[in-house]
């Protein structure tokens, strides 16, 4: 790309980073987007799709291929910690894992069709809300709207701190985990700890569920699915010693390579939580959060994404095993076929959520030329 397009995708980029939103809230950042994109001449603009999803078409009209690549809008509820000029404005609220970036490096793709038309099939942007929840790429899939959009082939990527910059990571089949949060709310009986026996404390059902859910964790995860449980929070009573509380609450999250794994050691957790509560007489609640479906690599998106890294002579690296993080374009592994790598950040990079991060602009052009190299056809 010419040095003023990457100059005005950087500052593009720093503006986002000025104004984070959170999942679900990323009406100013969709609109931002469309804004930059509009004097691109697309061939049609599809706002509020599935919440605040946007999808951008440039369609040449005649058959060919019909390619997408999809990127995040939303940002963390983090403070940041940088003093740089484009340091967040909003308070509490920072883009720590690199979607402005990733929004800049698709919107440039869109860039490139200012001056260059799409020749031949669709070029579909998708711009999705809500990836750091785990339910934009639902509450897009589910919108009657996106139906015609639902492509053939979808990229994604994702920048990844501590390898070198430019460097591609993939791998075949599952690109990252399946991942969900599950919240046990106990309710027994608060009564005087001096009379605990007149109360019904649920710490002993708590500390049941603690220990079976880590049972089922040295038990699965270094099977091939590795499948991995992680206690989040225990929440009992509190610094008053006169009270013998009576609820809890526990929380979890269920990880895993597979998502009928994760299934299987949801429902084995939920039985025994079930009949431990039923047994002390403790009434028992649960609540599920930040679903996650698992990334899958098809053999050709991978091949696919390899060719890119080479044509493009950059480094290309197979990953042994999945990435450890959950990422939000699984469930569109499951109606479509995906294609999903990361591109190093950086050796010295901070970590992704870090309140330090900053997305590395030099990444900008690296992704845009292996997004315009995946699809090439097009031109």
């Amino acid at each position: 790309m010419k040095e003023q397009e990457i100059e005005l995708l950087t500052s593009f980029r720093k503006e986002l980073h000025r104004h984070p939103e959170l999942s679900g809230e990323e009406v100013e950042t969709a609109s931002r987007v469309i804004s930059f994109l509009k004097p691109t001449n697309p061939t049609a603009v599809h706002a509020g799709i599935g919440g605040n999803g946007l999808v951008v078409v440039y369609d040449s009209g005649l058959p060919g291929p019909s390619i997408r690549f999809r990127c995040e809008l939303d940002a963390l509820p983090i403070v940041e910690q940088n003093t740089f000029e484009h340091k967040s404005e909003n308070g509490g609220i920072s883009h720590k894992c690199g979607h402005d970036g990733h929004i800049a490096i698709v919107a440039g793709v869109g860039l490139h069709c200012k001056e260059n038309p799409v020749r031949r099939g669709k070029l579909t942007l998708i711009f999705q809300p809500a990836e750091e929840t785990g339910y934009g790429a639902e509450s897009m899939l589910s919108d009657p709207k996106l139906v015609n959009f639902l492509p053939k082939r979808l990229f994604a990527l994702h920048n990844v701190p501590g390898f070198e910059t430019g460097t591609v990571i993939c791998k075949k089949d599952v690109a990252c985990p399946a991942s969900e949060g599950l919240i046990f709310s106990l309710e027994g009986k608060t009564s005087h700890a001096g009379q605990p026996e007149k109360g019904n404390n649920p710490a002993p059902v708590m500390a049941a569920i603690q220990l079976k859910a880590q049972e089922l964790h040295d038990q699965h995860w270094q099977n091939q699915n590795r499948t991995k449980i992680t206690t989040v929070m225990m929440d009992l009573g509190g610094r008053a010693f006169g009270v013998n509380p009576g609820k809890g609450l526990i929380a979890f999250t269920l990880r895993s390579d597979s998502n009928e794994e994760l299934a299987s050691v949801r429902s084995e957790l939920v039985s025994f939580a079930k009949a431990k509560c039923d047994v002390a007489g403790v009434r028992l609640s649960m609540e599920e959060s930040d679903p996650f479906k698992a990334v899958i690599n098809d053999p050709d998106t991978f091949d696919a994404i390899k060719w890119a890294a080479v044509s493009q002579g950059l480094a290309f690296e197979v990953a042994e095993t999945p990435f450890p993080w959950s990422e939000d374009f699984g469930r569109f592994s499951e109606v479509t076929s995906t294609g999903f790598f990361g591109l190093g950040a950086g050796l010295a990079s901070p970590e992704l959520h870090h309140d330090t991060y900053d997305f590395p602009d030099e990444l900008i052009p690296v992704g845009i030329g292996l997004f315009l190299e995946l699809g090439k056809e097009l031109w």
